[in-house]
């Protein structure tokens, strides 16, 4: 990528990353198991964020210059799982060996089978060994099917894998793209330089495999607006309507209003109410279609 594209991406990205800070996210203790739906404190001083970014059209845009590669590597109909950022503050320790994704099967090697995942890392510094870079163990996604537990970090994951070859460190530069196998065996560094480390990243997988670990379902309140009276929202959709907004004709595509006249719905348990375009759509798809995705046949195609 460009410069001026990796100047953009930078301040938009420090931007959320000072966001999350200013609301509390230093408070979240370190591992997956204590992560949320947006955020996940990989190590201390480590953060792995999916908050704003997550389908994201810009930044889907910049992960179409690889669809060419992952055509080849995870055929044609492969999907999309993450868009997020990781951000490594000066400091910052090292984490242990560990695998991103699970093998399909549990339990010996597995030479023989494709990738189903793939980290496509968009690096916004210049990164080395120095400032916290990634190190591998080149080979070793035939080698991490041993234990499921590989997901998690381990220093032993090195010899019970069967890791005989020096692990390898790379250096890329601001606006490179590095594309690795999800079960790769690896570890990010201890941060030694002076400087935030921001990495965008994009994982994508075969269109039948979906990533249920690494990001849990729960949802922070320090993430919310209200968490914070004096921050100024940056949604459009929190912001007064413009003037062009008709309000009544809107309220128009909620039945409940009409049958409830003079009743305020607030967003709850028995509150939130459903507009006229949603309930035909899902009308129709209920008659019409109302199968599975995934598959291979016209009702799962209109679905």
């Amino acid at each position: 990528f460009e410069p001026s594209w990796v100047a953009q991406r930078h301040a938009e990205v420090n931007k959320v990353f000072d966001d999350c800070m200013a609301r509390g996210m230093d408070q979240l203790s370190v591992g997956m198991e204590h992560g949320t739906a947006e955020i996940v404190h990989r190590a201390p001083g480590r953060y792995d964020m999916n908050y704003l970014m997550k389908k994201d059209p810009v930044l889907m845009e910049d992960a179409a210059e690889v669809h060419p590669v992952l055509d080849k590597v995870l055929g044609p109909d492969f999907g999309h799982t993450f868009s997020g950022l990781l951000m490594t503050l000066p400091g910052s320790s090292a984490q242990e060996w560990h695998a991103d994704g699970e093998h399909l099967f549990e339990g010996g090697h597995f030479p023989e089978l494709p990738p189903h995942c793939i980290n496509v890392f968009m690096p916004l510094v210049d990164i080395s060994a120095e400032n916290g870079g990634t190190e591998f163990c080149l080979g070793s996604q035939s080698m991490t099917g041993y234990d499921s537990s590989v997901v998690w970090q381990d220093p032993a994951h090195l010899k019970n894998c069967g890791v005989t070859e020096q692990p390898v460190t790379l250096s890329y530069s601001a606006g490179d793209v590095v594309l690795f196998d999800y079960r790769i065996l690896h570890r990010g560094l201890k941060h030694l330089g002076e400087q935030r480390r921001p990495m965008m990243y994009h994982t994508f997988s075969a269109r039948w495999f979906d990533d249920k670990l690494n990001f849990p379902s729960r949802h922070p309140g320090y993430l919310h607006p209200s968490t914070l009276p004096a921050y100024k929202p940056r949604f459009k959709a929190l912001r007064p309507p413009s003037p062009e907004y008709d309000v009544t004709k809107q309220r128009d595509e909620f039945p409940a209003f009409k049958t409830h006249q003079g009743k305020v719905f607030a967003d709850g348990p028995g509150g939130s109410q459903m507009p006229l375009g949603v309930a035909d759509e899902m009308k129709a798809y209920l008659l019409h279609n109302n199968a599975n995705i995934g598959g291979d046949y016209g009702t799962s195609n209109h679905t």
